[in-house]
């Protein structure tokens, strides 16, 4: 699994599934496009070996208001999109939330469980001038599962990218990224003696800078330099209350910085 890079706006993504894959993060209401590389990967994507899929956001409509949405069995969605300065600056935000749990309380043998998720994504794009346009690209997504009240746990993605484009010249463009990505999961028991919370997570931040040089009709030059600094923390545990077995632990947090150039 370490080795497919799964990208929304640029941003790496950790976990790609809802309830362990009935439903992809990715809510098609906000996809703007989507590329699969199964091998051949841009080396500006980094090392890995077994896949890219690099998923881009709309940038929201310019010129109107406009909604869409739908209702599901299990999950509904709704979109909403416009300008915030007419063919200048724009926005998009996208929401889902599943009602299983809602559905599970109906039942007298799951009304005290729950499986649930949403996920939430947003967008704003601004045209600065004929040579700059700025984006701001944020997604955040949980699933919670709990069982009889007395265990559960959960996690989440949440990404945010800043994005500057800026034309030099006719043959000169760059690509300016600032990316913030987290994955974190949670274990929590609620028993009175043996009650703990269990937290993870891994955050990163990366800066990006890409630049295309068009040397003439038939070829393009590629270059750029990517920085990126990883923690991760293996465990967090907290007792429930003063009567837990547990003490408050935490495991050694580990770090990294990766500089690349193409």
């Amino acid at each position: 699994a370490d080795q497919n890079l799964v990208l929304i706006d640029e941003a790496p993504v950790y976990d790609v599934s809802h309830v362990f894959g009935i439903f992809s993060v990715f809510n098609a209401d906000i996809i703007k496009s989507a590329e699969l590389y199964k091998g051949g990967i841009p080396s500006k994507h980094g090392g890995r070996l077994s896949s890219l899929l690099e998923v881009t956001t709309r940038d929201g409509n310019s010129k109107k208001f406009t909604a869409s949405g739908g209702i599901g069995l299990l999950a509904s969605r709704l979109a909403i999109e416009g300008p915030i300065v007419k063919d200048k600056a724009s926005f998009i935000v996208a929401g889902r939330r599943s009602y299983i749990d809602i559905l599970m309380k109906t039942n007298e043998n799951t009304k005290d469980s729950k499986v649930a998720f949403h996920d939430l994504n947003a967008k704003i794009n601004w045209k600065g001038s004929n040579k700059d346009r700025f984006f701001l690209a944020v997604y955040s997504g949980r699933d919670n599962w709990e069982f009889d009240g007395d265990f559960g746990f959960g996690w989440g993605n949440t990404t945010a990218t800043f994005r500057w484009n800026h034309l030099f010249s006719d043959r000169l463009f760059s690509n300016t990224s600032l990316i913030y990505s987290k994955f974190d999961y949670k274990l929590e028991d609620n028993d009175a003696v043996e009650g703990f919370t269990w937290a993870a997570d891994q955050e990163e931040f990366s800066f990006k800078e890409d630049m295309t040089f068009f040397v003439n009709s038939k070829i393009d030059l590629h270059f750029g330099y990517h920085g990126t600094y990883r923690q991760f923390s293996p465990g967090l545990i907290t007792p429930k209350s003063d009567k837990s077995l547990f003490k408050r632990t935490e495991l050694a947090k580990s770090y990294a910085l990766d500089h690349a150039l193409y």
